[in-house]
């Protein structure tokens, strides 16, 4: 079947062109109003690093845990050492099952109260004899120690120091 030209096929021709340029010129001015004559509108094209707006920024108060907060140091095994200053020192009656002491330590936020809100807490732990290797007859209030223990500090129960070290502040200074 050959086609012939006729004065129809030329005017089917010449509408379907005029709706397609409608169609074209009504996508460009689309895509222009939608975002802007100066924006780039294919950043990944043009850049090879990712620009501010898509990297993920999380509130700085989410990340202020209160191990990053208190200075809260992990071993190999996950225990949590914490240093501090004593505050009380309790020592328990001796008795057949538990002999030792209970330590109030006093902790102070270790970062820039410029850049967070300085806090303190007061982290409660027992001592025991054997654990600790009578050290607490050694501790005094004021004392700058470190605690370990297998559970994470709190302010509420008491915890179970596992190793006590005992801090000498004049080398810190130093």
């Amino acid at each position: 079947m050959i086609l012939k030209n006729s004065p129809k096929s030329h005017k089917a021709l010449a509408w379907s062109l005029i709706v397609l340029s409608i169609v074209m010129i009504g996508g460009v001015l689309l895509v222009v109003l939608q975002y802007g004559f100066g924006k780039n509108i294919f950043p990944t094209m043009t850049s090879k690093t990712p620009s501010e707006k898509d990297v993920p920024t999380v509130p700085f108060a989410d990340v202020m845990t209160e191990e990053v907060l208190m200075g809260w140091a992990r071993d190999e095994q996950n225990h949590v050492s914490v240093t501090g200053t004593i505050m009380e020192v309790l020592p328990i009656p001796e008795q057949e099952d538990v002999q030792g002491t209970e330590v109030k330590l006093h902790v102070v936020s270790v970062i820039d109260p410029e850049l967070y809100p300085t806090t303190e807490k007061a982290y409660l732990y027992f001592l025991s004899n054997r654990d600790t290797e009578n050290f607490f007859e050694d501790m005094a209030v004021d004392d700058v120690v470190t605690i370990t223990s297998v559970a994470p500090p709190t302010d509420e129960a008491y915890i179970v120091g596992e190793k006590v070290e005992k801090k000498d502040v004049t080398e810190e200074v130093q």
